[in-house]
């Protein structure tokens, strides 16, 4: 280190900068694209949940007969 100029070590920090600002860059569009990935978990979660019971409901037996027995 004591046989680099100062001109050196400016050009290193000045790369170490610009790296510090594209991983920050990065990190921050990362938060970005984890709170869509979190709604759109969220919302696909919600939407197995009502799939299945609507297909539990078109499976029950009481829920047919309940609906055939309003029809007449």
């Amino acid at each position: 280190m004591a046989d680099k100029s100062v001109h050196d070590l400016e050009l290193e920090l000045v790369k170490f900068q610009s790296q510090q600002d594209h991983l920050v860059h990065s990190v921050d569009k990362l938060q970005e694209d984890m709170k869509e990935v979190k709604i759109t978990l969220f919302q696909a979660k919600w939407m197995i949940v009502g799939a299945l019971l609507v297909a539990g409901f078109m499976n029950s037996e009481t829920l047919i007969n309940a609906v055939l027995g309003l029809a007449k």
